[in-house]
């Protein structure tokens, strides 16, 4: 992890419109990064989220399978650019360590499915789209499991055709 970069978690993804977004969080102060993702990625983050693991592997289990099978460890994601819209994955095997830039939504499944951290860096939270500290406080309040009760979970299969409306409780 670079000087100035904050460790974020996966918090939801929301779709509106016709573009699904993960949000992402820092724990410690609840600010958040909103993260554009297809929807073929915003599935597979959801599937993982829910805990629902498809008959076949998806494209994002099957890398993760590969990596654990031919030894290699995915330290970090790290994301950067312009709102996050660069990532670069950090992996090695035994004393040989590489990075590699790829999309940020890959990257995103792809840390999820190996319990890699993610990464970014401080300025990326404090400068988007004008909300303040408080409007990601109370998202995150919003979102948080343990404030929303025990609400049932909906299915996250994706209908034919595309993720449809399907939003996280």
């Amino acid at each position: 992890m670079s000087v100035g970069s904050i460790e974020l978690r996966i918090r939801s993804v929301r779709i509106e419109g016709e573009e699904p977004r993960v949000l992402l969080e820092d724990g410690a102060t609840g600010l958040g990064l909103e993260i554009p993702v297809g929807p073929f990625e915003a599935s597979a983050v959801i599937l993982h989220l829910e805990g629902i693991i498809p008959p076949r592997p998806l494209t994002h289990d099957l890398l993760a399978q590969l990596f654990e099978e031919s030894g290699f460890s995915l330290e970090v994601v790290e994301l950067f650019g312009e709102g996050g819209e660069r990532a670069r994955l950090t992996y090695s095997k035994d004393d040989s360590r590489r990075e590699k830039e790829v999309r940020p939504s890959d990257a995103l499944a792809l840390a999820l499915r190996l319990g890699a951290p993610i990464t970014a860096d401080a300025s990326l939270l404090e400068g988007r789209s004008g909300r303040s500290q408080l409007y990601w406080r109370r998202r995150a309040r919003a979102l948080d499991p343990k404030r929303r009760g025990d609400r049932p979970k909906r299915a996250a299969i994706a209908p034919r055709g595309g993720l449809g409306r399907y939003r996280l409780p």
